[in-house]
């Protein structure tokens, strides 16, 4: 990241929250919900998925139920990345 960042405009939808863990990506299409359940599948404790929308805002790739598969596996949560800006959906 040589010091410039990785995701500019980082903010919480859920209050005043952070999280902090070992990253895993995921690259969708607009409104695929498959591959971000996968991800949960793969993601180990303490890890947060961050999951790119394909630069969709009228689709997304995320339901209600999923936040409550995130908390389960132990996850302090999750990212979602739209054009204006980054998510945080939730957040231990």
């Amino acid at each position: 990241m040589h010091r410039k960042g990785a995701m500019a405009g980082v903010f919480s939808v859920c209050g005043n929250v952070k999280m902090v863990g070992r990253a895993v990506t995921v690259q969708t299409i607009a409104g695929d919900w498959a591959k971000p359940v996968e991800a949960i599948d793969v993601a180990k404790k303490h890890e947060v998925l961050v999951i790119n929308n394909d630069g969709a805002t009228d689709v997304a790739p995320w339901g209600s139920l999923r936040p409550g598969a995130v908390k389960r596996r132990g996850l302090p949560g999750l990212s979602l990345t739209v054009p204006s800006g980054t998510w945080m959906i939730y957040g231990q």
